[in-house]
């Protein structure tokens, strides 16, 4: 299994596409030929403020420094051949804008052109396009002029960037792709898919019992005694009930028994004990503050278990590697790489035939040799009758 993973994080970026982790919409660069197609599909599908006649404003972002007084930045943008510029939709002259540039503004749109979107200017938008991404840093914006006003920005990028969201794709390196690796492993639980972190359903392991009949396993002895005098100090203030049994308690209730009121606040004198509650997490955080005492360490080794990564949902990647998804031939549904992981070995050795006839790589090719390691390994677990199993399946099981 280990071997198949090593060998996937290889194949994976020959065959997957960036796309973006918060709009799901498929990342690429976009140089300026491609940015001229864009507008024009955009101007013929209605998504474009006005038709192809009207005016269209190509921009770039210039980020104000506080550094530098303003009249100065635009002094420099002036000799640079630049001379108006967009703020709030309106186009202004750079030394007219003084005055309208808001105190504590970050940036002002920069015009590098303003041109008709007809097929005799597709050379002059390409020269305006390369300005922009030159002088924007690889970004730029393309606005509707209408009368007097520049409306509809269009954002693009020539880098693995969404513009919309505004967030990078990184380089697809095999690194990247290895929950080995700190570069594609989870960062909360490195990789493992699983953290060791105490159990609720140890901690509170009889939810029948009511605060008062001691519900809390771990404050029912010893120093613990003094954690449930507190509970039953603060409940009454809170208008908890003592009696009733916890299963039998309300949500927002049982959260307050578990996570403590919900501006708790250990750094703040006023915001932690005697002034608020702590609850059983807070408990065991301060106990994990003392995980130098050997006595500690076994305590809380009594209430610990694994669970299921929060962030990764057990996917064992990085949100950066799992945008990088692949769509089998043949089909619509596209696969990030912890999804192709758990597919039945039967169904992913299927997808990779028919990837391998598309592709048709040379049998001499690295990525065609990587790609038939893969294959071999998947259609010898399914020759000995375990292409039932998913490819994720821990050996040991």
């Amino acid at each position: 299994m280990t071997e198949i993973c090593d060998h996937m994080k290889i194949v994976w970026p020959h065959i997957a596409r960036p796309h973006c982790r918060q709009c799901g919409h498929m990342v690429h660069a976009e140089p300026p030929d491609r940015v001229w197609e864009t507008v024009l599909q955009r101007v013929e599908a209605g998504q474009w403020s006005g038709d192809r006649t009207a005016d269209a404003l190509v921009t770039f972002e210039l980020p104000l420094s506080e550094k530098m007084g303003l009249a100065e930045q635009f002094q420099l943008m002036t000799q640079q051949g630049f001379q108006r510029m967009v703020i709030d939709g309106q186009v202004l002259r750079l030394e007219d804008g003084l005055s309208t540039v808001k105190s504590g503004a970050g940036s002002v749109q920069i015009i590098a052109d303003r041109l008709r979107l007809e097929p005799g200017q597709r050379n002059r938008f390409r020269e305006a396009c390369e300005t922009a991404y030159r002088y924007g840093q690889g970004h730029l914006s393309v606005w509707s002029f209408q009368g007097s006003a520049a409306v509809s920005p269009h954002p693009f990028s020539q880098n693995l960037h969404c513009a919309s969201c505004n967030l990078d794709a990184p380089e697809a390196k095999p690194a990247l792709f290895s929950f080995n690796h700190p570069l594609g492993a989870c960062p909360a639980c490195k990789g493992f898919g699983r953290i060791i972190s105490i159990d609720p359903t140890l901690a509170i392991p009889d939810t029948s019992k009511s605060i008062e009949g001691g519900v809390v396993k771990p404050w029912q002895t010893g120093m613990g005694m003094e954690c449930q005098n507190d509970m039953m100090r603060k409940v009454r203030s809170a208008g908890i009930p003592t009696r009733v049994p916890f299963r039998e308690m309300s949500e927002e209730q049982q959260r307050w028994v578990m996570d403590g009121e919900s501006d708790y606040d250990p750094k703040d004198p006023e915001k932690s004990w005697p002034n608020k509650w702590y609850g059983v997490r807070g408990y065991f955080r301060w106990l994990e503050s003392k995980a130098y005492k050997m006595h500690v360490r076994v305590m809380l080794s009594r209430y610990r278990s694994y669970q299921t990564c929060s962030e990764c949902q057990g996917r064992r990647l990085r949100p950066e590697a799992l945008a990088f998804r692949w769509t089998p031939p043949g089909q619509s549904r596209s696969l990030d790489l912890a999804g192709f992981y758990g597919l039945p070995i039967r169904e992913a050795l299927g997808l990779l035939e028919g990837a391998a006839k598309t592709l048709n790589l040379p049998s001499k090719d690295p990525i065609g040799l990587v790609f038939a390691e893969v294959r071999a390994r998947l259609a010898y677990l399914e020759s000995v009758g375990l292409g039932y199993l998913t490819v994720d399946r821990t050996t040991r099981t």
